[in-house]
């Protein structure tokens, strides 16, 4: 049994490295204070993002969607921040994680020019989120689906 014991270690050791963060997500801010986060997508892909409460999608940038392979389902009208309205194609995320949730085949929509993506409502609108001094801390809610 102990001829077990440290393969069985190693093994452990490298899920818990590997595996996305299961807890608060540790906040970072631009120098323009937006709040950024650490997302990891499909369990395996971490990117930092801004927290967008108002975004009523999650918009990756076009490095992430080839990184993720997303595959493109359209596209649709946006009207972003300085009130343009650009057509960006839109796609899905098997999952997004972060803060302690993990929600299952979230909307993302894809924007070329962004340098970095915005963690939007197609994720948050299902999670319950408080920010606590340097960190966010996310609950999944209940849905009849799961």
């Amino acid at each position: 049994m102990e001829a077990l014991a440290l393969p069985i270690f190693l093994i452990l050791m490298a899920l818990t490295i590997h595996l996305p963060q299961r807890g608060p997500a540790k906040i970072s801010r631009t120098r323009g204070g937006s709040v950024v986060i650490n997302v990891t997508f499909n369990q395996n892909k971490t990117f930092p993002m801004i927290l967008d409460t108002g975004a009523d999608m999650t918009i990756i940038t076009q490095k992430m969607a080839s990184a993720l392979k997303v595959e493109q389902m359209g596209a649709i009208p946006f009207r972003v921040a300085n009130n343009q309205v650009v057509l960006w194609p839109v796609g899905m995320v098997k999952s997004v994680e972060v803060g302690g949730a993990l929600v299952d085949n979230v909307n993302v929509a894809i924007a070329p020019e962004r340098s970095m993506g915005l963690l939007g409502q197609s994720f948050l609108a299902k999670c319950d989120y408080t920010i606590e001094g340097d960190v966010l801390k996310c609950t999944r809610k209940w849905t009849p689906e799961g």
